[in-house]
């Protein structure tokens, strides 16, 4: 996998202990899904966007959803690790249930908002991802989650070529 229990922060351990106890050992990108969606208690939408120069996906928590984008002509992999990274956001506590407090909008609100992604690049955190603790713990986690997921997709294949085995 490429990490060391000393690689892992206290917010990144705190994730992965939740995660195995919810999910297990191995899980599909759709269970991930599903998880943050019941601990959130609302849908999470996944979308491509337009960006400024330099990013490639945002997180945001609106009021009757929570929303990650990436960036449009990613290739399938970059889509689904800018995933994995937004998502990791939301379970590691960096998103509020709601963004913006009482003030935050809803999805339909958001799209129409000509300047949408002031919302979520205001701490203008992508030029120094590394630098900030809160993206490389992010960032950590993707990695770790794209691993699993690609465990667990492996494991199903094998059990699918156990089963029809001799046909």
């Amino acid at each position: 996998m490429g990490f060391s229990r000393q690689d892992l922060s206290p917010t990144v351990t705190h994730s992965l202990r939740r995660l195995l106890h919810e999910l297990g050992g191995t899980f599909s990108h759709e269970h991930l899904r599903g998880y943050i969606e019941r601990w959130r208690g609302k849908p999470l939408r996944l979308e491509e966007d337009t960006m400024p120069p330099g990013m490639t996906g945002y997180a945001i928590a609106l009021r009757d959803c929570d929303l990650i984008a990436t960036r449009r002509g990613l290739t399938k992999t970059q889509k689904k690790i800018t995933q994995l990274h937004e998502m990791a956001h939301f379970i590691n506590g960096d998103l509020p249930l709601y963004s913006h407090g009482e003030a935050t909008a809803g999805y339909r609100q958001f799209l129409r908002q000509q300047q949408r992604h002031n919302d979520v690049t205001s701490r203008q955190r992508f030029f120094d991802t590394f630098d900030d603790m809160v993206e490389r713990n992010a960032e950590t986690l993707a990695r770790i989650l794209a691993n699993i997921i690609t465990a667990h997709a492996q494991n199903e294949s094998l059990v699918l070529s156990d089963l029809l085995e001799g046909d």
